[in-house]
């Protein structure tokens, strides 16, 4: 991997049954993927719970730490992004968003799942994984 920083999501708090391609397809969903690492441990050879996305501009990479951030689970687990670099406090999606109470019989925009409105229905890993 380049380490083109600017371009380059951090993806952490993965479940070590996240595969590279589970992972590669939800992060294509964004733009176009330059590269994909998921760093593996040398002895058992599996993965460090984490990983990096790298996009073909920062703008992209931008966009999917957005578009995914409080959204994507993996094994019941949420996935944080970040721009690679970032410290972990400051990763966006480490703490869960703030989503207005759902009131029965409620239609308002203002109350209804701002996940829903950007990326329609979320597929969790197992789903994913049943298709294979």
């Amino acid at each position: 991997m380049s380490r083109n920083t600017p371009s380059t999501v951090y993806i952490g708090n993965l479940d070590e049954r996240v595969s590279e391609k589970v992972l590669y397809e939800i992060m294509i969903q964004a733009g176009r993927l330059v590269d994909l690492h998921m760093p593996r441990d040398k002895e058992t050879n599996k993965h460090k719970g984490y990983a990096f996305a790298e996009y073909e501009s920062p703008e992209i990479a931008d966009y999917a730490i957005h578009l995914f951030s409080g959204l994507v689970r993996l094994y019941n687990r949420p996935a944080r992004f970040a721009m690679s670099g970032q410290d972990r406090q400051s990763a966006v999606g480490s703490t869960p968003p703030v989503t207005p109470p759902m009131t029965p019989g409620s239609s308002s925009p203002e109350v209804q799942s701002p996940a829903s409105s950007r990326v329609g229905r979320i597929i969790t890993a197992n789903r994913m994984l049943a298709r294979a």
